[in-house]
C-alpha cells in the first residue's frame, strides 16, 4: 500500500521534472517565458492560510510561511527556499519541507518540496517523510504578491489536498 502511494507520488513529479529539464533550453535560447521586470524579485517571503482535507481526518485550517530565493544561474526561472506549516487539528500536525520551484510564465509556480511532516500521535511526536506537489500563482503589486494555492500532501501512505492564499513580499 504505501509503496503504491509512493509510486503515484513519483509519477505526479515526473512530469514536473521534466517541465524543469525543457523550460532551461527554452530559457538558453532566448525564448523568455515571462518579461524580466521590476516585479521578479531575488528574495520572497510569504504566509499562507487555508484549508487541508484529508480522507481520513477531515479538515481543518492551515496556516504557514514560506522563503523562496531565485537561483541566478537559471535566468531567475527556478528557485529553492524553506517552507513551515501547521494545521488547527487535534493532532496538530506541522510541516517543514524544502521548495524547488519553477517559474515557466508570469506568476505562475510549480512546486515540488520533499520534507516531514512532524504530528502528536499517541502521546509522542512522530515524524514522517511528506513530498509536496502542486501550483499557485502570484499576482504582483510592486513588490507585494497576492494569489491560490493548491498542493497534493503525500505522506504516511494518505494524499492530503491544501488551497488557499498567500501574501508575499519581494526584496
Amino acid at each position: 500500500m504505501r509503496r503504491a502511494v509512493y509510486f503515484r507520488a513519483f509519477s505526479f513529479c515526473l512530469p514536473i521534472a521534466a517541465a524543469i529539464s525543457v523550460t532551461t533550453p527554452a530559457q538558453a535560447a532566448g525564448n523568455e517565458p515571462h518579461e524580466a521586470g521590476p516585479h521578479i524579485h531575488r528574495h520572497h517571503i510569504s504566509g499562507f492560510a487555508g484549508g487541508v482535507y484529508e480522507r481520513t481526518e477531515g479538515g481543518s485550517a492551515a496556516f504557514g510561511l514560506d522563503y523562496m530565493y531565485r537561483l541566478p544561474y537559471f535566468g531567475d526561472y527556478i528557485s529553492i527556499g524553506a517552507l513551515f506549516e501547521t494545521t488547527t487539528h487535534v493532532t496538530k500536525p506541522m510541516l517543514f519541507a524544502v521548495p524547488f520551484q519553477v517559474h515557466p510564465y508570469k506568476g505562475l509556480r510549480v512546486i515540488v518540496a520533499p520534507g516531514f511532516e512532524v504530528s502528536h500521535r499517541e502521546h509522542k511526536w512522530t515524524p514522517w517523510f511528506l513530498l509536496r506537489a502542486g501550483g499557485a500563482y502570484d499576482i504582483h503589486f510592486g513588490s507585494w504578491a497576492i494569489g491560490p494555492e493548491m498542493y497534493a500532501d503525500f505522506s504516511r501512505g494518505e494524499i492530503a489536498g491544501i488551497f488557499g492564499g498567500s501574501l508575499g513580499y519581494g526584496f
